[in-house]
């Protein structure tokens, strides 16, 4: 509570919190960059396999495997009982929870599992798709599977062991991936998106055996605390819940309006923007959670969050926005016009996507905390409005970009409104998430504009240049490449104009040796 009274000590306390928080703010996210250098490979994984299964499979089997994804969702709220978020936040407990929360993640897995299993038939009857039995069965087993990674990954990330976890993501996304696009050519359809996943579970099972060799199944039960710890898990469950509606929910609702091969078009559409926010946000909530769980002053948390989120936007932006210009020829010269439906979808979410970045800090900051309530509450609510956006789209328009921009909407508005309400317990208010966190998304727009200018100017442009630069995939992929580079520099040139602070604050997180040159780049002061 210091510097609640008075000016001059609640000047010096805000003083001494940004400083300290400087320090803690740039182990974050070091430690989130190198995640994400890390573990990017994974996402390359994933965004080539999708590439590929691409070619391979049809608008139709997307469609029927994220129908198969949203139904997943209900059982989300059993999956592992919410028990490495437990064992992270109350670390300190850790030896005495390790044995009945391991168990107790086991009998949860098995039940969603089994749930998994019996939603097929249904599912199968609703959708008049009868792959979707072995397909919801194979989930079923993967969750199953998973639930000793889900125990023995909370002791490395308790120990802030990120790049041992990087690793094994590395492996397990080159075994699913490699897998689906064997099983994909093989002819297996859609139930290649699933068949991979038992696979994966054994792999990260054996892999987390080696860097944590805890006995874990030796452990009594302790079935006498399964109440009490119920209990304290269970906003940690409805939060996990939530988080899979934000995700997976708004398949299986648009589903029931449109055609599979509509819900198809929009899922690939979706992928694709979210490679890229998936890989920051995972990685920042990661470092975030445990960081925080071992901070107890305001003042500093705040100090970080700002910095924190700041520098995320500078980051999401471009990363995100850069589709716009760039995704009509990345997908001509790529799939030479099989996905050309999906090109306004990608463009429409990659406007709204970047912001919801953003919410990995709160998410992490109330879990810290202990806040699960809030934290659940706040999740299930932003589920539900993207999912009721969804439907809307589907019923009023009827097609993918309808969908894409109602839900694009209700992700972008309900992420500001999360971020603040989730930050609150800080002092942060509405005006100061807006100033976080637009400023970047509008330099963001400006370029993709300068960068769909120039898109489009090459198509006009296409009856007086060399067919080599006018048709085909190499005059594609150069065009995606000009606007590519027309949407860096703009945006470049703005931030540096603009955010000359954020840009110099990003800087000073670079490691030591490429400080220097960055500077000199960016025309920039050392401080």
């Amino acid at each position: 509570m210091s510097g609640v009274l008075g000016s001059e000590p609640g000047s010096q306390s805000r003083d001494a919190g940004s400083n300290v928080a400087k320090p803690m703010a740039r182990a974050a996210l070091t430690g989130t960059l190198w995640m994400i250098v890390s573990s990017s490979s994974a996402k390359l994984l994933g965004l080539g396999s999708q590439l590929i299964l691409a070619a391979l499979l049809t608008e139709d089997q997307f469609g029927v495997y994220a129908i198969a994804l949203s139904l997943s969702v209900l059982t989300t709220v059993l999956r592992d009982g919410g028990v490495r978020q437990l064992l992270i936040q109350r670390k300190a407990e850790y030896e005495s929870l390790i044995g009945p929360v391991a168990w107790m993640a086991l009998a949860f897995n098995l039940l969603a599992g089994l749930i998994l299993a019996a939603t097929g038939p249904i599912a199968a009857a609703v959708y008049g798709r009868s792959e979707l039995i072995a397909m919801m069965a194979l989930m079923g087993l993967g969750v199953l599977l998973t639930t000793p990674s889900a125990v023995l990954s909370a002791r490395l990330l308790i120990d802030l062991r990120f790049r041992d976890l990087a690793w094994m993501a590395v492996a397990s996304s080159a075994l699913r991936y490699g897998a689906s696009i064997g099983m994909a050519a093989a002819g297996f359809g859609a139930i290649s998106f699933v068949m991979p996943i038992a696979l994966v579970g054994i792999l990260e099972w054996c892999w987390l055996r080696v860097l944590n060799p805890e006995r874990i199944w030796r452990r009594p039960a302790e079935f006498g605390r399964w109440g009490s710890l119920l209990g304290q898990v269970r906003w940690i469950l409805i939060g996990s819940l939530g988080t899979a509606l934000v995700n997976m929910g708004n398949y299986s609702v648009v589903g029931l309006f449109v055609s599979n091969s509509i819900v198809g078009v929009y899922f690939f559409a979706y992928q694709i923007v979210i490679q890229i926010g998936v890989l920051i946000s995972n990685n920042i909530n990661q470092v975030l959670f445990p960081i925080f769980s071992g901070m107890t002053d305001i003042d500093r948390q705040r100090a970080a969050v700002d910095r924190v989120i700041r520098q995320l936007m500078l980051v999401a932006a471009p990363l995100g926005m850069g589709l716009i210009p760039t995704f009509p020829g990345i997908e001509a010269a790529l799939w030479n016009g099989r996905w050309a439906s999906a090109v306004h979808s990608v463009m429409i979410i990659a406007v709204f996507y970047p912001i919801s970045v953003v919410i990995a800090v709160p998410y992490a900051a109330l879990q810290a905390r202990g806040d699960f309530r809030r934290w659940a509450m706040l999740l299930v609510t932003l589920g539900a409005a993207v999912m009721f956006a969804g439907a809307a789209g589907a019923a009023a328009g009827g097609t993918a970009e309808f969908i894409a921009l109602f839900s694009g909407i209700a992700l972008g508005v309900g992420s500001l409104v999360f971020t603040w309400l989730g930050l609150r317990h800080l002092g942060v208010t509405a005006g100061e998430v807006a100033k976080m966190t637009l400023p970047a998304c509008g330099l963001g727009l400006l370029a993709a504009s300068a960068g769909l200018a120039v898109d489009w100017q090459l198509e006009t442009l296409k009856s007086v240049v060399p067919p080599v630069l006018s048709s085909g995939r190499p005059a594609a992929a150069i065009r995606a490449g000009l606007a590519g580079i027309v949407f860096c520099t703009v945006y470049g040139l703005l931030a540096r104009a603009i955010l000359p602070d954020g840009i110099r604050d990003a800087v000073s997180m670079l490691p030591s040796r490429m400080r220097t040159p960055a500077r000199r780049l960016l025309l920039l002061r050392a401080v």
